[in-house]
């Protein structure tokens, strides 16, 4: 079997959590689990600490290589927030920069619309309710600011690093994919992604 060390390079440590709880149920998703297993270099993911969306952008490249040299990271996430017209544009922008450098195949870029809050928002609400079918509407859902579906999903407005991780571990424990990915463009975006990831370096899954 294969080992991949891979790192995480986000805006803000919602995004990081996120990641490091969703990969090891991604892997077997797909049926990888018996080509490769993912170890994290969190020394690489803890040390980098990016002071929003404008950083990732200016920085994720040579943030990737410094975890390349530095810390042997043979994968490395790349995650900032978007609004919904941005997305596209924003990853094809980064993608651009990428192309042709021996960082394109070893970084994978992932927007999350708006915020990661509303993965998890998705998330909490068929968690709350097994038998729903769709996620409910709520006023102004869509017009919400980032801090109001924060409230949402955590409780309250202002959250701390340590409290938000508690949340999103439980959120995350058993993710169905198939209700994630009918709810979220950009998260099915991702899952996409990283199963391209895996087809093109690991083969057929078994």
């Amino acid at each position: 079997m294969i080992t991949i060390t891979y790192g995480i390079f986000a805006e803000d440590s919602a995004i990081k959590v996120f990641i490091e709880k969703t990969l090891p149920q991604l892997v077997p998703n797909f049926g990888f689990h018996h080509a490769v297993q993912f170890e994290h270099a969190e020394d690489f993911t803890n040390f980098i600490i990016a002071t929003g969306k404008d950083y990732v952008k200016e920085k994720f490249m040579s943030v990737v290589a410094h975890g390349v040299k530095t810390y042997a990271l043979e994968l490395c996430f790349v995650g900032l927030d978007a609004d919904e017209d941005e997305h596209d544009i924003l990853f094809n922008q980064m993608n651009e920069k990428l192309a042709g450098s021996h960082l394109e195949h070893i970084t994978l870029v992932f927007i999350p619309v708006q915020c990661i809050e509303y993965w998890l928002w998705y998330l909490k609400t068929k968690l709350d309710d097994l038998s729903l079918v769709s996620t409910p509407v709520i006023d102004g859902y869509n017009l919400r600011k980032d801090k109001e579906i924060k409230k949402l999903v955590y409780g309250k407005k202002r959250i701390n690093n340590q409290e938000c991780a508690v949340i999103i571990t439980e959120l995350t424990k058993n993710i169905d994919f198939d209700w994630l990915n009918a709810h979220s463009a950009s998260f099915k975006h991702f899952y996409n992604l990283f199963h391209d990831y895996l087809k093109k370096n690991f083969g057929v899954a078994l």
